[in-house]
């Protein structure tokens, strides 16, 4: 039987390429993580390999289920997808003595540490664990934040906004002990560092890349929009709407990063705020590659699979890139990619999804039908299904899917544009004059759709004729 490596958990879109992207290799998965987190397509895919049951955030129940099934008679490498899962898997390679990622990830994929790495590259931060919390630290920062009337709180460790809270200025230390308490993140009253920054107005991009050998290589930005704190569509790539200057900024602040922490091998999703004067690193997300649905439209832009992508994330963070040392991203589309992360205007129970029948972009379906789904706008739980491709084509496509839900009909919900007072051209995404996904069930819908203009008709919900069904 071929070695195996360990996978802690796993990104939606990761699930269906880990086989085949380590199968080349020689090694096949195995998985531990809480199988009931995820739904459709990536359940699938992890149901198809070996797995067993573990919570993943827990270094103790990970222990537990490695000995339990006698793991390290097969594994020889540990990693994940997910990072604010790396420390453990740091954890169990030091624990196991096997092959892990980079050992200066145990820290890295913490918000507060990476802030106070390269505090000249981050938003202004109040850093603190919940046992050490005053009401005189509290108001000293806000003192110095005089300008802001918004605040975000987040813990140091979490991804997809779990944990995250929106506050105004007149936040209280008891608000925020509340808001931790709520969150019922592992750990979140004890070991947990949280964050406290100024909501600052901008856009939400990434620089996506890698490091070798301690050396930064860049591929691109990416370019998304929230509604509230569901992630909606991702952009990719959108340098040339950026100034020159933003792009260094962003690219000084990692390789700044990377020289200071001794990072050596990984990739890397690092996530900034950009204003018309500047940019701030909000997320290092050290270690891995993005979620989501980018790495398929990394495959589009640069001619690649996915498979070939993360065999190359997985060869490079766990084994210096040996095995896939002749691999390069070289660019050979010039045409923009769009994903779209599409969700529901209104709690649901998801009943079935109906795609296109002709489809040629990627597509998965991450919510078990069946399953009540949350309305758009408190995290990334809230996705349905995930559409990647070129814009055209996920634009034209998205339009004739349909989601049957306990509600009725409906057509997928997501925004192309956040809300904002910038009017700077450079931060205006290039579909500004697009349409975005409508609320209106099916039956409200006509076929005249203009730009942000949708006409509308007032056909009953309950009348829906096998015509208007068809996607």
């Amino acid at each position: 039987m071929r070695s195996a490596i360990l996978f802690l958990g796993t990104s939606l879109v990761g699930a269906q390429y880990i086989c085949a992207a380590i199968e080349p290799l020689g090694f096949r998965p195995i998985f531990l993580l809480k199988i009931d987190e995820y739904l459709g397509t990536p359940r699938h895919a992890i149901e198809a390999c070996e797995h067993y049951e573990a919570d993943v955030n827990s270094s103790q129940d990970i222990f537990r289920a490695i000995k339990e099934h006698d793991l390290m008679k097969d594994v020889v490498a540990v990693t994940s997808l997910l990072d604010e899962v790396l420390p453990n898997a740091c954890a169990v390679a030091t624990q196991y003595k096997i092959i892990g990622p980079d050992p200066k990830l145990a820290y890295l994929t913490d918000k507060a540490r990476v802030q106070k790495i390269i505090p000249e590259f981050s938003p202004p931060s109040f850093s603190f664990n919940l046992t050490e919390l005053t009401n005189e630290q509290l108001k000293q920062f806000l003192q110095r934040c005089f300008d802001f009337q918004e605040f975000i709180l987040k813990p140091g460790v979490s991804s997809g906004a779990v944990g995250m809270s929106i506050l105004k200025r007149t936040l209280s230390a008891d608000d925020i002990r509340q808001q931790i308490h709520d969150s019922k993140i592992e750990g979140a009253e004890t070991t947990q560092n949280w964050m406290l920054q100024p909501r600052i107005t901008g856009r939400l991009h990434s620089l996506e890349g890698y490091v070798k050998d301690g050396r930064a290589f860049f591929f691109g930005f990416s370019r998304r929009a929230r509604k509230a704190l569901t992630e909606s569509i991702t952009e990719f790539p959108v340098d040339k709407a950026l100034p020159i200057d933003i792009q260094r900024r962003c690219q000084e602040a990692i390789e700044a990063l990377v020289k200071r922490s001794g990072y050596m091998n990984g990739y890397f999703h690092c996530e900034f705020i950009i204003t018309p004067e500047s940019a701030y690193l909000i997320d290092g997300n050290m270690g891995r590659i993005a979620g989501a649905a980018i790495v398929q439209q990394i495959a589009l832009v640069f001619g690649k699979t996915p498979p070939e992508i993360y065999r190359h994330v997985f060869d490079l963070g766990l084994f210096r890139g040996v095995h896939t040392s002749d691999f390069i991203y070289q660019k050979v589309n010039d045409e923009p990619t769009l994903s779209i992360n599409y969700c529901l205007e209104q709690d649901s129970v998801v009943l079935d999804v109906i795609p296109p029948a002709d489809m040629v972009c990627f597509h998965m379906q991450v919510a078990d039908n069946g399953k009540a789904i949350q309305a758009i706008g408190k995290s990334d739980t809230a996705w349905v299904g995930l559409l990647a491709g070129t814009r055209a084509n996920v634009l034209a496509e998205i339009e004739r899917f349909v989601i049957n839900t306990d509600r009725g009909f409906v057509r997928p919900f997501y925004i192309l544009t956040e809300e904002t007072p910038l009017k700077e051209s450079f931060l205006n995404i290039a579909c500004n004059d697009l349409y975005t996904g409508p609320a209106q069930t099916i039956a409200q819908q006509s076929d005249t759709q203009r730009g942000n203009e949708v006409t509308t008709s007032t056909a009953s919900a309950t009348n829906i004729s096998e015509q208007q069904l068809r996607p």
